[in-house]
């Protein structure tokens, strides 16, 4: 008898306690974070009135292919790159549908990520042309050069996929 009251606290206190404690989870995780923006999707909430105010304050995640690498500055502490990430979509079986963004990189902590000369052996987190990336950062502006909207990310998190 005993042993079932123990197991019975040690499952109340593993599932129940923390919704006590963490009750409104998802509501903060969805202040801080917008899922609903996609590579596909982001111009469309860029065109839409108010559409940089709207999304500028949280955190996307956004997935695609390195399509090239820009070094602004390769110096250690002073590190800045520039990552055009690129996805698409097929149209029917002839045409595909490009979205870009810009992602800008700053810091040390990617200096080893993003290296300005490979090495002869690719490192383990190395992240190099035509990678599949997955990156979190928000939208900071957009560029308007080729006739679309494409976001301008200060990017916080970057890894391969």
């Amino acid at each position: 008898m005993r042993r079932i009251r123990l197991t019975a606290l040690f499952l109340l206190g593993t599932f129940i306690l923390p919704l006590a404690v963490f009750p409104d989870i998802k509501k903060d995780f969805d202040s801080v974070v917008d899922f609903s923006v996609t590579m596909k999707n982001i111009q469309q909430v860029l065109k839409a009135p108010g559409g940089l105010d709207n999304i500028s304050s949280k955190l996307l995640v956004l997935s695609g292919s390195v399509a090239s690498i820009q070094f602004l500055s390769a110096e250690g502490e002073d590190f800045v790159a520039a990552v055009e990430l690129v996805s698409g979509e097929w149209i029917g079986v002839e045409d595909v549908r490009l979205f870009k963004a810009y992602l800008v990189v700053t810091g040390p902590q990617f200096a080893e990520r993003l290296p300005v000369r490979r090495s002869r052996e690719a490192l383990e987190n190395e992240i190099v042309l035509n990678s599949q990336i997955l990156a979190v950062g928000r939208i900071v502006d957009f560029d308007t050069s080729e006739s679309e909207y494409i976001p301008i990310i200060e990017c916080f998190y970057i890894r391969e996929l």
